[in-house]
């Protein structure tokens, strides 16, 4: 009888599965045959390019409980037999699978490691199995605890931004001054920079359509380019409104924009808003 036809080997998670690998067939129907209450649970499987279903590893249980797993395995580019479970592995510092090509050290090494947790060993099993638990279940607590956390806060601030604003910052003046002075001057630190911001965009958008002029002053006179229209000025001969926003901006440092006035680019580069009719 082939080892994929005894009774104890259990294949019907994996459908129809032709023969045990070569590697450890052997292994598999020794074991199979002299622990006829040992369950041998195909794991894994591989098909040739002939439509060959080979079983490639089992688990092997009694009475329910895993004893362990025997598997092919590669080991220096070899196929190997590979014996693991948990106490095999606590015997190890390498690896948690005892490796070998010999069939019959194989089988005695799952005879004499394959068998039933003792009370010290069950009792060491469900110390871990509960502490996983309570580990891993406060650690899904804890991100679905986050996770509504953060959709409750992105909605207290979508309100804050909106037409909650007005009891936010009724609220935070009823504060003590350590708490709502720092709050009261980030607001209106955010009004002036929403100001700045309207002042920056209505001019550049002036400049893109053309609506300033754009000044460079070149040794004491300005060459001056409204649309596409190029001239060269001096100081009494520079249009009224254009000497007079430029005198303003003459006054700031560069980067500074004036509300109807401009930008000082630089110190030499200035951008004039011109009058609609201009």
């Amino acid at each position: 009888m082939k080892t994929i036809e005894l009774s104890n080997i259990d294949t019907h998670k994996h459908g129809k599965v032709d023969e045990v690998h070569g590697t450890i067939d052997r292994v598999v129907y020794r074991l199979a045959t002299l622990n006829p209450l040992w369950t041998f649970r195909v794991r894994d499987i591989s098909t040739n390019f002939q439509g060959v279903k080979s079983a490639m590893g089992f688990d092997v249980f009694e009475q329910g409980e895993k004893l362990g797993t025997i598997a092919r395995t590669y080991r220096g580019g070899t196929n190997v037999i590979g014996i693991s479970n948990d106490r095999i592995a606590k015997g190890r510092s390498r690896g948690d699978t005892y490796h070998t090509e010999d069939a019959e050290k194989a089988i005695l090494k799952a005879k004499k490691m394959f068998f039933r947790l003792k009370t010290d060993e069950r009792i060491a099993q469900a110390e871990k199995a509960a502490t996983d638990v309570m580990s891993s279940q406060a650690w899904n607590r804890e991100r679905t605890k986050a996770q509504e956390e953060n959709t409750i806060q992105r909605a207290a601030l979508d309100y804050i931004k909106g037409s909650g604003l007005a009891h936010f910052m009724a609220h935070i003046e009823l504060q003590p001054p350590s708490v709502s002075a720092p709050i009261l001057r980030a607001a209106k630190k955010v009004e002036e920079m929403q100001g700045e911001m309207l002042t920056i965009e209505t001019i550049r958008q002036r400049f893109a359509n053309q609506g300033t002029a754009l000044v460079i002053k070149d040794s004491g006179k300005y060459l001056v380019k409204v649309r596409d229209n190029v001239q060269l000025y001096d100081d009494n001969t520079l249009p009224h409104e254009m000497r007079s926003k430029l005198g303003m901006l003459k006054l700031v440092e560069a980067e500074t924009f004036l509300s109807s006035v401009g930008c000082r680019i630089n110190d030499e580069v200035f951008v004039l808003v011109l009058d609609e009719q201009t």
